[in-house]
């Protein structure tokens, strides 16, 4: 696991200290002490203020003198190669302490997800003692949530009627069932729906071009309409694809190529939109496709040049999915989730190279072979 140490200046309040802090690399000195003995609490919360912050807070019991506590926290995440971060907070030795956790930006609490804790003491005699791990979920309790859960896909929604849950899954099942990638283990997905973007915050999914903060830990926050209508449907598809993907083909060394992740969720979404459609004739009209290689990277901001990444990726899948049918498509997933490159996962699925596959697709499309004097970079 990675730590985090965290320290800084203090403020005593009556009983109690709050320490206000700056972040740092470090590593836990008690990790490697050759005993630890039960740390005895008569009181151990974490307090939530939603979606602010989480107050952590402790008085200890059967001490000398505390001469330093330890507070390690962090949020298990489902897809994570070392269990997530741990975060330390290190503070000077008292009997009552508290501390408040203000995620930084980019460590957003995901909605449902599962908050550890645990305090480490050491006493005035060297002897180090530790809390119990405890847990917390982290939720927006501003709203009376209803849930509905069906094949590890779980709607969580207020404010609207109340099959509006069973109804929205079993309408983001039979898309994801266009992908016929679902058949394959998955873990448990969470969709909280709010009435409104106002509500839902900065982390709400309302469009496909948008980065999931929360992809890691298999969660989406939406703003969907009664009707099942609008982009935000159309985003919430998209990213369950993502997720239906990375539950499939996730490793620790590399991720699946962008053509082929956003090839299969445009493909769950339905196919290309309208201006998928034009940028992809616009494209074949002046024969300016995007070599398949450059297709491996991150997808342009500028919404008319993602329009055509997105509208290739999609054919590109869509002929892989005809000429070697979705269980050859699954046998590519699980080449990438052994961590085998580009080349290598196509040529084990299909023998085939980037290049030779590239070729092939020109070819079943009708489109002018690759320049003559590329070079085959394998």
């Amino acid at each position: 696991m990675r730590m985090r140490a965290k320290v800084g200046s203090v403020v005593v309040t009556t009983g109690m200290l709050v320490l206000a802090v700056m972040t740092g690399a470090n590593d836990s000195a008690e990790a490697a002490a050759p005993s630890v003995s039960p740390l005895r609490t008569w009181i151990n919360i974490a307090v939530p203020d939603f979606p602010n912050a989480i107050e952590f807070r402790a008085a200890f019991t059967g001490l000398l003198s505390p001469q330093q506590v330890n507070l390690e926290f962090g949020v298990i995440p489902l897809h994570s190669c070392n269990g997530g971060t741990v975060h330390l907070a290190r503070l000077p030795g008292q009997s009552t302490a508290v501390w408040r956790w203000e995620p930084a930006e980019g460590e957003e609490i995901p909605l449902g997800g599962t908050v550890w804790w645990r305090w480490r003491v050491v006493d005035i005699d060297g002897s180090i003692h530790a809390s119990e791990t405890r847990q917390m979920v982290w939720t927006d309790r501003r709203f009376e949530w209803r849930s509905y859960t069906r094949d590890e896909l779980t709607v969580h929604w207020h404010g609207k009627y109340p099959d509006f849950g069973e109804n929205l899954v079993t309408y983001l099942e039979s898309q994801l069932e266009a992908i016929a990638l679902i058949e394959t283990t998955r873990r448990p997905v969470n969709v909280f729906v709010y009435e409104n973007a106002f509500d839902a915050g900065p982390s709400a999914l309302l469009e496909r071009d948008r980065m999931n903060p929360y992809r890691p830990y298999n969660t989406v926050v939406s703003v969907i309409a009664e009707e099942f209508q609008g982009a935000e449907l159309t985003a919430l598809v998209h990213e369950l694809a993502h997720l239906a993907v990375q539950d499939r083909g996730f490793n620790c060394f590399s991720g699946l190529p962008h053509w082929l992740d956003e090839g299969l969720a445009t493909f769950a979404e339905g196919g290309m939109s309208e201006e998928m459609r034009r940028a992809f004739a616009e494209q074949r009209l002046f024969e300016q496709f995007i070599p398949l290689r450059s297709l491996d990277s991150p997808f342009s901001p500028d919404p008319r040049e993602s329009a055509l990444w997105y509208a290739q990726s999609y054919d590109i899948v869509e002929f892989l999915k005809n000429v070697f049918g979705w269980y050859g498509v699954g046998l590519l997933i699980d080449a990438f989730k052994d961590g085998r490159t580009v080349d290598q996962a196509l040529r084990h699925s299909y023998s085939f190279g980037v290049d030779e596959i590239e070729r092939l697709w020109r070819r079943y499309r009708d489109l002018p072979e690759l320049a003559p004097h590329r070079p085959n970079r394998e």
